[in-house]
Formats: C-alpha cells, sequence, structure tokens
C-alpha cells in the first residue's frame, strides 16, 4: 500500500520521573531525559511503515539541525523523504513533554516550521497515494489541501483525517470541508466531544461503549462515512457507514499516553482499507497502541544523537 502522512514534524524533550515540588528556582532531578521524533505526520509515516507500507512524509522542518535530525529518522526507517520540506529561517517545531507517573503528558509546543507547510501544489502527490493520512494542520495548509482535493479529477485514494483537539478547538469552521471529503475521520473522546457540539449533536460527558457507538455514528458525514473514535482506558468505538463496533482496550501498563492517538489511528487505518474487517482492525490497532504506550516517546523510532 502506497501512503502519503501530512501534518506536523516535531523534535520531542521527554522528561520523565520529575521529583518532589521544591521551592521557586530549585533544580529538580529527573528519572530521564529523551530525545526522539514526533509530530502528527512523522508519528503516522511510522506507524504505517511498521505494517511494511510504502510509506512518503509531508512535513514541514528547519532549515536546521534538527531538521536535519528528522530527516534522517525517516530515511533510516525507508520513509521517503521528498516531500519534506525545509523552511528556512523557521525553527524547527520543537515540543518540551513532561509525563507524569501515570503517563500523561503535558506538552510545551513550538510548531515553528510545521506552521509554514504549504500544500498548494498538493495534487500530484495525492494521485500518486493509495492512502493519504492527514493530522492537524495549520489553518492555511488546511484551506490548500480543501481545495486540492475539490480540483482532482477523481480520487483513486483513501482519505483519512485525524484534526487534532487544537484545530477542532480553535478553528472548527475551517475543518468542515476537508472532514467532510473523509473517507475515515479518527477522533478521541474530548475531540468527538467538541465536533458534536460545534455540529450540534447532543452527546453526554462521560460516554459508555454504548453512547460512544451512537456519538461515532451521529457523527458520519456525508453518509456512508467512517467515523473511530479512541477512548483511552475504554477502548474504541468505530461507525463503518452501516453499523457500529466497540472494541475494549488491553490492558496494559503505561509509560506515556503521547503518541497513542496517532499509533491507534494508523494502525486502523492500514487494516481496514487492506480489507480487514472492523474486529480485526480494531484488534490490530489495540496491539499497536498497546506497544506505543509502553515507551515514553510519540513512536518506537528515536533519534541517534
Amino acid at each position: 500500500m502506497r501512503v502519503l502522512t501530512i501534518g506536523g514534524a516535531t523534535l520531542d524533550i521527554v522528561v520523565a520521573g520529575v521529583d518532589a515540588v521544591r521551592g521557586p528556582g530549585a533544580k529538580h532531578d529527573v528519572a530521564s531525559v529523551r530525545w526522539s521524533s514526533g509530530g502528527g505526520a512523522v508519528n503516522a509515516a511510522l506507524g504505517f511503515a511498521a505494517f511494511h507500507a510504502q510509506v512518503t512524509a509531508c512535513c514541514a522542518i528547519g532549515a536546521d539541525v534538527e531538521g536535519r535530525w528528522l530527516r534522517d529518522t525517516l530515511d533510516r526507517q525507508g520513509i521517503a523523504v521528498e516531500r519534506v520540506q525545509a523552511i528556512p529561517g523557521c525553527p524547527t517545531g520543537k515540543a518540551v513533554i513532561h509525563l507524569d507517573p501515570q503517563g500523561d503528558a503535558t506538552v510545551f509546543a513550538q510548531r515553528g516550521a510545521s506552521t509554514r507547510l504549504s500544500l498548494a501544489d498538493a495534487s500530484a502527490m495525492l494521485m500518486q497515494a493509495e492512502l493519504v493520512y492527514v493530522s492537524a494542520l495549520a489553518d492555511a495548509a488546511t484551506d490548500e489541501l480543501s481545495h486540492a482535493l475539490a480540483g482532482l479529477p477523481s480520487r483513486p485514494f483513501q482519505l483519512v483525517v485525524n484534526p487534532g483537539a487544537r484545530s477542532l478547538r480553535q478553528s472548527p469552521d475551517s475543518l468542515e470541508r476537508l472532514l467532510q471529503a473523509a473517507d475515515l475521520v479518527c477522533l478521541n473522546a474530548i475531540e468527538a466531544q467538541w465536533l458534536a457540539a460545534h455540529r450540534g449533536v447532543t452527546c453526554t460527558p462521560e460516554m459508555d461503549a454504548h453512547e460512544a457507538v451512537a456519538l461515532a455514528t451521529a457523527l458520519a458525514r456525508p453518509q456512508g462515512q467512517g467515523v473511530l473514535v479512541t477512548l483511552g482506558a475504554g477502548g474504541a468505538a468505530f461507525f463503518d457507514g452501516q453499523h457500529g463496533h466497540h472494541r475494549p482496550a488491553e490492558p496494559t501498563t503505561v509509560v506515556s499516553t503521547l503518541g497513542a492517538g496517532d499509533a491507534y489511528a494508523s494502525a486502523f487505518a492500514f487494516h481496514w482499507f487492506s480489507g480487514n474487517g472492523a474486529r480485526a482492525s480494531l484488534e490490530a490497532a489495540n496491539r499497536r497502541a498497546v506497544e506505543v504506550l509502553g515507551v515514553a516517546a510519540a513512536n518506537l523510532a528515536t533519534l541517534v544523537m
């Protein structure tokens, strides 16, 4: 399968195991500080590559040493990098991430070059793919991609959109054209509730499996669209365009939730669009998410420093 991933690229600095809080200005000992690759396009590209897909990543980095490290990381994993854009005068995106004892992440992000990704000439690369996976984008790139999709004479690929919390919260209107063009929309529970509120769909803050399946069904636009809603420890709900499904999460020890959404969505999309059924695709996504939840980084490939 030829896969194109579009979205962010960051250099992640992950801090885990902070000692007890001391006074202002005090130094804090930590268990580990790790550097790794991150961002939606990168995480998803690495996820698809794990299933031996032919992957091209489309993202933007700075013309700096951090950007070269990220590009080299993708290249070492067999991911095509000719669509990685180096933006002069703009730093590669970076994120400083603190993991609490439960593995939940607090992220301090400088998006940098990721906000400058250009998709004005996206048509040619879209037509070369069998599956296109889109993660969070800046508003300008979202508009450019929507325009490119609308101008295609045909669409020989499946489109997966994982829009991200920030875009859904701040720019839901600009996302609508892209979301409604998707064959599969991937959301976590909070994102699904934000999209529901924007569209006037009623939902409950604390959803059980039945309510999550009902919400996924209600969010499908146009009719027949697939909607995946991940529920953390509650598993995932999926509407396949006709029927609803739920799969419980696999029990696991969580080191970090960082990147788990991209891991789940990319694994599910690969298996679903490879012709596997809902149950098999949800089980494959569970297995991949467990692997990523077991490491501190957002994916299973780390930078060589």
